[in-house]
């Protein structure tokens, strides 16, 4: 994809199209991006490479996008991690925030909106 201008991110989701679609659009804004299928295969890239930001959705075999927040913290206690989902609950945000996500979205969300706060996520860590 492009060459990390503005961060990098890391693009978990076991749905291909939304995998496709969050990585042309946030590449077209000048993000470098690297893509997961699902959790597990998310913690090994974080393992191997230093990311920005972490977009994941919530739901998603082998390991769904907590168990993902609880590996990235250990990996990186200060990683920033947005959890998105079509499934929500207050009960799943209230984890998601307390496990230490920075944002909570729910699916369909503004991808303009989404791309300022990386942007945002990004200045601050630099």
């Amino acid at each position: 994809m492009k060459t990390a201008r503005r961060g990098s991110i890391l693009i978990v989701d076991d749905e291909r199209g939304m995998r496709e679609m969050l990585a042309w659009a946030l590449a077209q804004r000048g993000f470098e991006i690297i893509i997961a299928v699902d959790g597990e295969a998310a913690a090994e890239a974080l393992a191997r490479r230093r990311v920005d930001v972490v977009v994941t959705d919530l739901t998603m075999p082998r390991a769904d996008g907590l168990a993902l927040l609880a590996a990235a913290r250990a990996i990186r206690p200060d990683l920033a991690v947005i959890v998105v989902t079509g499934f929500a609950t207050v009960e799943t945000a209230v984890l998601a925030m307390r496990a230490g996500a920075r944002d909570f979205l729910l699916k369909p969300f503004d991808l303009e909106a989404l791309s300022i706060r990386i942007e945002e996520i990004c200045r601050r860590t630099r």
